[in-house]
């Protein structure tokens, strides 16, 4: 695996991976179920997830599993403009021609035309902008070995290949204290709330309920006191996450009012069948949140199973 310190530098407001190892247990389940749904998958749009299915669908044993080990990474940052981007870098250590095929379905339009190319280092990357946009403002990627990089714009890709990137002592300081050896970790340096933005990201749908249950005007301005957020997690199946998320805020009376807002987030997504045991410890200005997170199964399948 890449290190994850080729894509942090003094820009970066967040970091989050996700990685599972061959033994990994958790995430075996997890691709049992995506494996039992691609074989009932009847698809017929022609997008890269009927590509990619079609193509594993030939196979009489579960090509999923030769994707172990991976990782993923996502980072955020703000550009000078003060916009919030994200880039990201997946791993994959098995099947390459899996990775083929993916590769190829990153080179395209969807009218078929292969996008603009440029050389950035030892790397040619493939700069996908959209009709209408300017291609320094557009989606980056490029395949290293077998990681992919999807950079937010063309100035991160040369920063990056260009090895052009600075210190973040802030952000290093809290990813040490974290524990790494779990299937997922990150960090998050609320700027210019950015931490509101990384939650509509991770789970919009259930973020909106939440936003409803407490009231979005009141959930931002909630947001504006919390300074940092860092979290770990465990896939103990197909179905279930244990996670220790670690809130901060820059008063302990805010971090009294997110104890309260987080017991009403708690009780939405219970409802809506997304977890299970959770307990609160408050201290000063920190928040630890211990929690059951479940549905993965039925999230997974219906996102597979969508035309």
């Amino acid at each position: 695996m890449p290190p994850i310190s080729l894509l942090l530098d003094s820009k970066t407001v967040s970091l989050g991976v996700v990685h599972a190892r061959p033994d990994d247990e958790g995430f075996k389940s997890l691709f049992n179920s995506a494996w039992d749904s691609i074989k009932t998958r009847t698809g017929g749009s022609g997008s890269a997830l009927d590509l990619v299915s079609n193509f594993l669908g030939r196979s009489s044993t579960n090509i999923l599993m030769q994707f172990l080990p991976f990782q993923m990474v996502r980072i955020d940052h703000f550009d000078e403009q003060g916009h919030d981007k994200a880039s990201f870098m997946l791993t994959l250590s098995g099947f390459q021609g899996l990775q083929g095929i993916f590769y190829s379905g990153l080179l395209n339009g969807p009218d078929g035309k292969p996008y603009e190319t440029e050389k950035i280092g030892k790397e040619v990357v493939v700069i996908r902008a959209k009709p209408g946009q300017k291609r320094e403002e557009a989606l980056v990627v490029t395949r290293v070995q077998g990681t992919f990089y999807g950079f937010a714009d063309l100035e991160t890709a040369h920063r990056v290949l260009e090895k052009k990137t600075t210190p973040n002592p802030d952000l290093a300081k809290n990813l040490g204290l974290v524990n790494q050896d779990q299937d997922t970790y990150g960090v998050l340096l609320n700027r210019q709330n950015s931490v509101l933005r990384f939650f509509e990201w991770a789970n919009r749908r259930d973020f909106e309920a939440i936003k409803t249950a407490i009231g979005e005007e009141k959930l931002n301005k909630l947001f504006e006191h919390v300074t940092l957020v860092t979290w770990t997690g465990d896939l103990i199946s197909d179905d279930r996450m244990d996670m220790q998320v670690r809130w901060r805020t820059d008063t302990p009376e805010s971090c009294e009012a997110l104890e309260d807002a987080l017991s009403t987030a708690r009780k939405t997504l219970a409802e809506r069948g997304r977890t299970g045991e959770i307990r609160l410890t408050t201290v000063d200005t920190e928040v630890l949140l211990d929690i059951q997170f479940t549905g993965y199964r039925k999230m997974l399948q219906d996102y597979i199973a969508r035309p």
